[in-house]
């Protein structure tokens, strides 16, 4: 294996070069990525650890961002050192390079943070990255061989209403809301032998996996199988995406109004799986794209914002939980606050037309 070099640098001098090496990457690995997705979980975070090969300029092979919280427990604080997206290509695993850049990092923001305790805190999206805890760490938790205490609980529970308040479970310790999976066909997806670690990942997150739909038969559609006609569906030529349209999104302030009205999902799957949902701000950006142009529903399938039948679904789940009436009376009051609003002075529009059914002189009238 060639030498390996490791650099922590700023997310913001991160070169848009890299950060598209970064997102093939990471595309390589988990299903169910996107460019927008990536972008916004990336940019959210401070810094970025780089592998590389050779020398500092070399090859990326690998990398892992990181941010600094601060998490409020019943009389302290303390700093826990999130590590977001992380991926190594499968031949460079071997290398500690990131375990000692890690060392290094946990380090600079003890003599930062000197009277508080750090802790580090990973979301692990497959039973692989849980077992990073085993080399890094000689405790950590949750583990199979000794229950969470309850300082520990609290330190993940604070990280989760901080984090994730929407998406997050106090009794599982589980995030629920990321659309990215484990590819299934993929080293990291299945383990190839159990030892107590992995079975307990794989218990405390059924359903992990994308599940994957086995048809046994094949049905004839005019003269054509499913796969025959998919086939050539898929070799149409397909209308090109409309760039300015699809560039539209909602703001992050927008967003930051919007989100904390959103009603939680619940998975009612039997299984805890199901196929990956559709993170709500993607759903946000569509919906919003339909009241800004006025534009059909099914005009959304020609943007790379939302299916428009998940788009649509979602808009009625909002709707239903009152979602858009309290953000129109919240945008009242906003105005209202910074503008001022003559409640004293109101005025009512109405239109007045011929029924077309209506009784006729001397007849019933309509209502």
């Amino acid at each position: 294996m060639p030498h390996i070099v490791c650099q922590t640098k700023k997310v913001s001098t991160c070169s848009e070069h890299e950060m598209e090496i970064f997102y093939r990457l990471l595309c390589q690995g988990f299903l169910g990525v996107s460019w927008n997705d990536f972008m916004r979980d990336f940019q959210e975070k401070e810094d970025v650890m780089i592998l590389r090969k050779e020398h500092c300029e070399g090859e990326i092979v690998g990398w892992s961002t990181l941010m600094v919280l601060t998490l409020s427990l019943p009389g302290e604080e303390v700093k826990g050192i999130f590590s977001g997206d992380t991926v190594v290509l499968p031949e460079y695993r071997s290398s500690t390079g990131l375990g000692v850049e890690l060392v290094k990092y946990f380090m600079h923001v003890q003599e930062q943070f000197p009277q508080n305790k750090v802790y580090y805190i990973l979301i692990s999206k497959g039973w692989r990255s849980y077992k990073i805890m085993l080399f890094f760490f000689k405790e950590f938790a949750p583990c199979y061989d000794k229950p969470t205490t309850a300082y520990d609980k609290a330190v993940m529970d604070a990280f989760g209403e901080k984090k994730y308040p929407h998406h997050y479970n106090p009794a599982t310790g589980v995030v629920t809301f990321s659309p990215q999976r484990v590819k299934p066909g993929s080293i990291d997806a299945i383990p190839s032998s159990m030892d107590a670690h992995t079975e307990f990942f794989l218990r405390c997150n059924p359903g992990y996996l994308v599940p994957i739909r086995i048809t046994r038969k094949r049905s004839k559609i005019g003269g054509m199988n499913r796969q025959e006609t998919k086939k050539r569906e898929r070799e149409r030529e397909r209308t090109p995406n409309n760039g300015t349209t699809t560039g539209f999104r909602i703001s992050d302030e927008l967003w930051a109004q919007l989100q904390p009205l959103l009603p939680v999902h619940v998975n009612t799957h039997r299984f805890g799986g199901g196929r990956p949902r559709v993170p709500d701000r993607d759903c946000a950006d569509a919906i919003f794209y339909v009241l800004r142009t006025g534009c059909q529903w099914q005009a959304l399938d020609q943007t790379e914002l939302c299916a428009h039948s998940t788009a649509h679904d979602r808009f009625q789940e909002w709707v239903q939980a009152g979602v858009f009436l309290t953000f129109w009376q919240a945008g009242i009051e906003q105005f209202d606050e910074l503008r001022g609003i003559d409640w004293q002075w109101l005025s009512m529009d109405g239109a007045m037309t011929k029924a077309p059914l209506g009784g006729e002189k001397n007849r019933p009238q309509s209502h």
